[in-house]
């Protein structure tokens, strides 16, 4: 199976940015944690 990923976050009117991502298809790993500031 053949995967194709992106990732982007923004600050929003937050003063800081709580949200991450990674990425590493070479191990089959996509993960997302959305901050819930």
């Amino acid at each position: 199976m053949r995967f194709e990923s992106a990732g982007q976050t923004h600050i929003g009117r937050r003063p800081h940015n709580e949200d991450a991502y990674c990425v590493l298809p070479e191990r089959g790993l996509f993960v997302v944690a959305d901050g819930l500031g």
